[in-house]
C-alpha cells in the first residue's frame, strides 16, 4: 500500500510511503493543503480525530473521554519539535510525522514505568498490510512544567543544580522499571565497540572537525571489556526531555528521530542515557553533573566514558548536518572531555 488519504475540506490527511516496503515499511504523516502544514492547527487536527473515529483502517485506543475532550479543546504547544504536539487541560497529544510498524515507545513505556513518566491515556494506530502503525499518542499533561534545558541555560540555573541529584535518582528508578517490565539482554564488549567504531567513522566522514580526535575516540571504545547488560532505555535523553514541576518528569521516549522504530526499540546499555545527560550538561556549560551521577548509583565508568564519546561524535555530526553554526558548541570542551578520561 503506497498511501491512505482523508479529505477534510480545508486540508487533506495522507500517509505516504517513504521506503520500499518489507518488515520496516515507513510512511510520512501529512495534514496539508499542498503548501501549508496543518498538523499543528487545532481545528484541523480536531477534524482529523473525528475522521479517524470513522475510518476502517484507523483504530483509537485508550480512554475515550480523552479523545472526545481533544476533539473539543485542543491547543497548540510551544517549541520547536520534530513531531506536532497539541494539548488539552489534562492531556498532551503528539502526532508523528514519520511512522514505522510496531508498538511505539511512547505507548509502551508509560505503561511500564511507575513514576517520573507522564501516564499513558490514549493512542491512535493505522492498520496497513497487516501491521499497526502509531499515528498519535496522548499522555498526561504535566502542568506548569519547564524543561531542564531552559533552566540550565537561564540566568540562574540554581534549581537544576540543587535538584540534579533527584534527576539521577529519577533516571535510576526509570531504568529499574524498564528492566523489570520489558526485555533485557547482553552484548559483548567487542560487538558494542564495533558498532561504536562504525558510527564514529560515519560521523567523522560527515564532520571533518572530528578528525583531530579520531584516535582518542576509537581508543575510548577499545577500552570496553566483558559482557555488558542491555535493556530498553530512553535512547535520546538530554535536558530538553526532562521537565521540572515539583519533581522531574522524563518525556519523549521515541529515541533518535532519524532512526527506524525497530532501531529505537533496541536493547542498549543504560550508560547511553547517562551519557546523554552528561553531554547535555556540557552543552549548557555546567560541567560534569557529579551529584546526578552519585545519586544514580553504581555504573561502569569505562562504559559511560565510551558512551559519552559516542554521543560527542554524534553531536558534532548532527550539528554539522542540521545547525552548522552550532558545531563549535560540542567541540568547545573536547580536549577536556578526553583529558578527563585519561
Amino acid at each position: 500500500m503506497s498511501s491512505i488519504n482523508i479529505d477534510l475540506g480545508q486540508a487533506q490527511w495522507a500517509l505516504e510511503a517513504i521506503t520500499d516496503g518489507g518488515d520496516d515499511q515507513q510512511f510520512t504523516q501529512r495534514l496539508t493543503d499542498g503548501q501549508q502544514d496543518y498538523l499543528k492547527q487545532p481545528e484541523c487536527v480536531q477534524a482529523l480525530l473525528k475522521a479517524w473515529l470513522k475510518h476502517p483502517a484507523v483504530n483509537v485506543h485508550g480512554d475515550a473521554e480523552v479523545v472526545e475532550k481533544a476533539i473539543e479543546h485542543l491547543k497548540p504547544s510551544r517549541g520547536e519539535q520534530t513531531n506536532a504536539s497539541l494539548h488539552t487541560s489534562s492531556s498532551m497529544w503528539k502526532f508523528y510525522r514519520r511512522i514505522s510498524p510496531g508498538t511505539h515507545p511512547d505507548v509502551e513505556i508509560p505503561q511500564v514505568v511507575r513514576a517520573h513518566v507522564p501516564a499513558y491515556q490514549a493512542h491512535v494506530s493505522a492498520r496497513i498490510d497487516g501491521r499497526d502503525y502509531t499515528l498519535a499518542v496522548a499522555t498526561q499533561l504535566v502542568p506548569h512544567a519547564v524543561d531542564a534545558w531552559t533552566i540550565a541555560t537561564s540566568k540562574d540555573p540554581t534549581l537544576l543544580q540543587e535538584h540534579s541529584a533527584a534527576m539521577g535518582l529519577a533516571l535510576q528508578e526509570i531504568h529499574r522499571d524498564l528492566k523489570a517490565g520489558l526485555e533485557i539482554g547482553t552484548i559483548a564488549a567487542e560487538e558494542l565497540a564495533r558498532l561504536m567504531h562504525r558510527r564514529a567513522e560515519e560521523h567523522i566522514a560527515q564532520a571533518p572537525e572530528l578528525r583531530p580526535y579520531a584516535a582518542r575516540i576509537h581508543a575510548s571504545f577499545d577500552a570496553l571489556e566483558g559482557m555488558i547488560p542491555t535493556q530498553r532505555i530512553h535512547g535520546d535523553l538530554h535536558l530538553g526531555q526532562v521537565l521540572w514541576a515539583d519533581g522531574w518528569h522524563v518525556v519523549d521516549f521515541e529515541g533518535e528521530p532519524d532512526q527506524s522504530l525497530s532501531q529505537r526499540r533496541a536493547l542498549l546499555p543504560t550508560a547511553y542515557d547517562l551519557a546523554g545527560l552528561i553531554r547535555s550538561f556540557h552543552y549548557a556549560g555546567l560541567g560534569n553533573p557529579t551529584a546526578l551521577l552519585e545519586a544514580y548509583g553504581r555504573f561502569d565508568e569505562i562504559l559511560v566514558n565510551a558512551c559519552v564519546v559516542d554521543r560527542f561524535a554524534y553531536e558534532v555530526a548532527y550539528e554539522k548536518r542540521h545547525r552548522p553554526d552550532w558545531v563549535a558548541v560540542p567541540l568547545r570542551d573536547a580536549d577536556a572531555l578526553f583529558s578527563q578520561q585519561g
